[in-house]
């Protein structure tokens, strides 16, 4: 891989964090340009079909697995919070009339945010106990402790940030199984064990382990 590609793949990634695709055909369109990329550039048509399609249906499934957490009342919430703060910060900086000193502002600003952000939380701990998520749930924390400490750019930062992970967690689901699908079996380096039952037997061993996916 070229400077090239790894500054572009890099690009992608950052952006993928802060503007996660929303839509199937985007979350498609992310995973086949930058995760799976070197799946797909340079194969026949007829391969690359094959393998879409394949991708296609493993994100369907993940998708199904949660759906039902996406667009729930408490992910509502933490957004109207969100954009609630992010108007009054903005109200605050460059509209009122009234200047409050940050003393003054900030408890208010930081109420206003957690009115959103608690609901959601109560939302992502459904998710976490569904899907075992906790990842998610610690950049979730992340994302809402720069919300409450940073104004205007960190309620920005963590506007639909439930559904943000959610997504996240679905694209990398259906890569890992995309790639289990493909791959199968494939030899690891050989172990302690290995090495020694060669040396009994004096026979070449070539184990087959089921590879680790992140």
């Amino acid at each position: 891989m070229g400077l090239e590609d790894i500054v572009r793949s890099g690009y992608r990634k950052v952006k993928n964090i802060i503007w996660t695709p929303k839509k199937k055909e985007d979350m498609l369109k992310y995973l086949t340009d930058v995760d799976l990329r070197k799946y797909f550039k340079g194969v026949p048509e007829e391969k690359r079909q094959e393998y879409y399609n394949l991708l296609s249906a493993k994100l369907d499934d993940s998708r199904k697995k949660y759906y039902s957490h996406l667009g729930s009342w408490q992910q509502k919430a933490g957004n109207i919070g969100s954009v609630a703060t992010i108007l009054s910060d903005a109200y605050q900086f460059f509209g009122s009339k009234i200047a409050l000193t940050g003393a003054q502002y900030t408890p208010l600003a930081q109420l206003i945010y957690l009115s959103g952000a608690v609901p959601e939380g109560y939302g992502m701990l459904k998710y976490i106990k569904d899907s075992k998520d906790y990842s998610s749930g610690l950049k979730w924390l992340g994302l809402k402790a720069a919300g409450l400490a940073i104004p205007l750019v960190g309620p920005l930062a963590g506007m639909n940030a439930m559904e943000k992970l959610i997504k996240q967690r679905m694209m990398k689901e259906a890569k890992n199984n995309f790639l289990k699908e493909i791959q199968g079996y494939s030899p690891k380096p050989y172990k302690a064990l290995d090495r020694l039952a060669e040396k009994v037997t004096r026979r070449k061993i070539r184990p087959l382990y089921r590879p680790a996916f992140a």
